[in-house]
């Protein structure tokens, strides 16, 4: 009688642990197939935060390091404009803290955009970027993770092209070769972190500096 009322109780414990050794054999393959899963997955949530479509050549997740290397990534405008062209990187690489990863801010130590080529396109009232900008802080609520980037680095080797539709259509090309460096980028963090960072920053920062590669002098 007694092996009789155990029976349920061992069926639901062989139940939980096959799903367990399932569970687990999913993360394990998950982790040794991000190559084939992590770019176009990567591409999708950014089309879908931004309606600018993406494509990028492959990714690497180092794991144990808590490194990720996407290279070959291209960024496209909407079908909306009459250029596809908006950014070219040869490269990101980003290392970030694991243990950062469960609190209130992620701690990012090292960023780097090895950029090829730029495109700012012109077309009736908008710019290709600044409708890109509108889409990154309208198109959902206000993010409650903070991100701090202790270090980030722009580096661009390559062209950069002046597209405009406004009356006669007109392209230039320019060469350039431009690096920016800045420590403590802060991204809704914390006063109370954000005061221990020495001389934090912000996006617009940022984006004051990547300007000056669109500008055509």
């Amino acid at each position: 009688m007694k092996t009789l009322l155990l029976l349920p109780f061992r069926g639901l414990l062989w139940l939980l642990l096959g799903l367990l050794c399932s569970s687990v054999w999913l993360l394990i393959a998950a982790l040794f197939t991000t190559a084939y899963w992590l770019p176009p997955t990567l591409s999708w949530l950014w089309e879908i935060k931004t309606d600018f479509p993406c494509k990028i050549g492959s990714a690497k997740i180092e794991w144990w390091k808590g490194k990720i290397c996407l290279k070959n990534v291209t960024l496209y405008n909407p079908t909306s404009f009459q250029s596809s062209d908006m950014a070219s990187f040869s490269k990101i690489e980003c290392r970030f803290d694991w243990l950062s990863l469960p609190k209130q801010t992620l701690h990012i130590d090292e960023l780097n955009f090895f950029g090829t080529k730029l495109a700012s396109v012109e077309q009736g009232e908008n710019t290709n970027w600044a409708m890109l900008n509108r889409h990154l802080n309208t198109h959902e609520k206000q993010p409650t993770k903070g991100v701090w980037v202790e270090n980030l680095r722009l580096t661009f080797d390559g062209m950069v092209a002046h597209h405009s539709y406004r009356g006669t259509p007109t392209v230039s090309v320019t060469k350039r070769t431009r690096s920016f460096e800045f420590s403590n980028l802060c991204i809704n963090v914390p006063r109370d972190v954000r005061k221990n960072l020495n001389q934090p920053c912000d996006l617009k920062d940022v984006y004051g500096e990547c300007g000056r590669l669109l500008m055509n002098n």
